[in-house]
């Protein structure tokens, strides 16, 4: 995961304020997200824990 976090922060300068991609830079943000974050949490609460009956 290290590697890619690398590859998408080499990435970041056209996307910054001011670079050519600035207009592009929410796909810049979901990229960066996705790399940085699991896609499922671990300490997510039960379901049946958090309905109401």
């Amino acid at each position: 995961m290290k590697v890619l976090r690398n590859l998408v922060d080499k990435m970041k300068p056209p996307f910054a304020k001011g670079g050519k991609l600035e207009k592009l830079h929410w796909v810049f943000d979901g990229l960066r997200h996705s790399c940085s974050h699991p896609a499922t949490p671990r300490n997510a609460a039960p379901i049946s824990a958090t309905a109401s009956t």
